[in-house]
């Protein structure tokens, strides 16, 4: 019954590490988006913005979970 319990522990780490790699993935993702379309100036300026807040919001997601994870497990 313990080893159980113990795979399930190592199968959440695992998971938790996935999903920070799949965070920081998607603020990346998130950089690269404005320069993927061709429009006017203040068009591209709004595009640029709001796709930094969302890189920016799933890095804070990133270090809110690390911050929250690291100490139970």
């Amino acid at each position: 019954r313990a080893a159980r319990w113990t795979e399930e522990v190592q199968l959440l780490r695992e998971e938790m590490r996935r999903v920070l790699a799949f965070l920081e993935w998607r603020s990346n993702w998130w950089k690269e988006r404005p320069a993927l379309r061709q429009v006017d100036t203040a068009l591209a300026e709004a595009l640029r913005a709001f796709a930094s807040e969302q890189a920016q919001l799933q890095l804070n997601i990133v270090a809110s979970f690390h911050d929250l994870w690291r100490k139970p497990l």
